[in-house]
C-alpha cells in the first residue's frame, strides 16, 4: 500500500527483477510499481 498525494491509500503491486549479465551474475535490479485497479476499497483515506 502506498499514500497517494492527496492522503489516500492505495493498493499496489510491485514486481522486481534481476539483471544478469553474461557470467550470470546480478548487477542490477528493476522494480516496477502499479496501482491495483478494479478493487473494491481501492483507495481509502489514510489516518493522520
Amino acid at each position: 500500500m502506498r499514500i497517494a498525494k492527496d492522503g489516500s491509500v492505495v493498493s499496489v503491486s510491485i514486481i522486481a527483477t534481476a539483471l544478469v549479465n553474461e557470467a550470470e551474475l546480478v548487477y542490477a535490479i528493476a522494480t516496477t510499481e502499479r496501482a491495483i485497479k478494479g478493487q473494491s476499497g481501492n483507495r481509502t483515506e489514510a489516518n493522520s
